[in-house]
């Protein structure tokens, strides 16, 4: 995750919170995961400082929600393949295996945006994993320093894309760790250049609030706790205020700052989720996992 250096608040203290829900996608079958999870492992032994190490959160009773992350990535990969997005803009990347699987296409450019520590450790990560996967260069992948709130910084690492061609903007897992002003300077960063380019902005961090607190709580009492300390160490406030009463209150929202929406639901994935049968989950908790979030499509309104 990232966000503007220049603000009064510490950005950079989301960071961290990449690791954890990374964590959860090595209960799943996306691809790069483990060599991504596994590089990390290595530098917590040999002792390297990290900016994406998730500190002071325990995993321990955490992975009942790992359908949760399994979904919000597949959809978003989903509806990528059906705009026929071919050149890809993911903010506040952290940790994300994207763009390594996407750029097996050669046809496909992506580039991830975060900060410049979280992508300078990410160049070191992608590197090793070129070198000794032998996979092959990627120099469709695109790793630049910036904010997803500033659109001076969206709009230079966009200069990687053919003007002539569209682009999806996506980001995953950010809108929480954000205020509901930050969230609006975020979609006012992204229209400009989205109506540079034309395309589409998707993001699933559409949570539902009821949906989600009730259902962290019913799972189990550590993520209570741990959200606790998520909110005293990346500075976001009360979570429960980021998340939206429904997607009725999201959508006036969006459409308020310039968009046209569409809504999409996780459950459109659940068939194509593995990491309920490698936990041995119910049904039915899967299927609460994907009532927490909604997706959203989004393009700049026509006039």
């Amino acid at each position: 995750m990232d966000q503007s250096q220049n603000s009064t608040r510490e950005y950079s203290a989301i960071s961290p919170t990449s690791r954890s829900s990374f964590w959860m996608k090595t209960f799943t079958d996306i691809p790069y995961v483990r060599e991504i999870y596994d590089e990390l492992e290595k530098g917590k032994q040999s002792g390297a400082e990290s900016k994406i190490r998730d500190y002071g959160i325990n995993h321990v009773g955490l992975s009942s929600i790992a359908p949760y992350f399994e979904a919000r990535y597949l959809i978003i990969n989903r509806l990528l393949k059906e705009v026929g997005a071919t050149q890809i803009i993911e903010l506040a990347s952290g940790l994300t295996p994207r763009g390594l699987e996407l750029t097996k296409d050669p046809n496909i450019t992506f580039i991830e945006l975060d900060l410049p520590d979280v992508i300078e450790e990410k160049k070191k990560i992608v590197e090793n994993i070129i070198r000794e996967h032998k996979i092959g260069d990627r120099n469709n992948l695109y790793l630049e320093a910036g904010s997803a709130l500033e659109e001076a910084d969206i709009m230079k690492a966009a200069s990687h894309f053919d003007e002539k061609k569209e682009i999806a903007i996506i980001n995953e897992g950010l809108l929480r760790y954000l205020k509901r002003d930050e969230q609006a300077k975020m979609a006012q960063a992204i229209l400009p250049v989205l109506q540079k380019f034309g395309g589409v902005w998707i993001t699933p961090d559409i949570g539902i609030r009821d949906k989600m607190l009730a259902g962290q709580a019913k799972l189990s009492p550590i993520f209570i706790d741990r959200t606790k300390k998520l909110e005293k160490m990346t500075g976001a406030g009360n979570f429960s205020d980021n998340l939206f009463a429904d997607a009725a209150e999201a959508k006036a929202i969006y459409e308020k700052l310039g968009f046209e929406i569409e809504m999409h639901t996780y459950s459109e994935v659940s068939d194509q989720l593995v990491s309920p049968t490698k936990l041995g989950q119910p049904k039915e908790i899967t299927d609460s996992l994907m009532e927490w979030s909604k997706v959203f499509v989004m393009h700049p309104k026509t006039k």
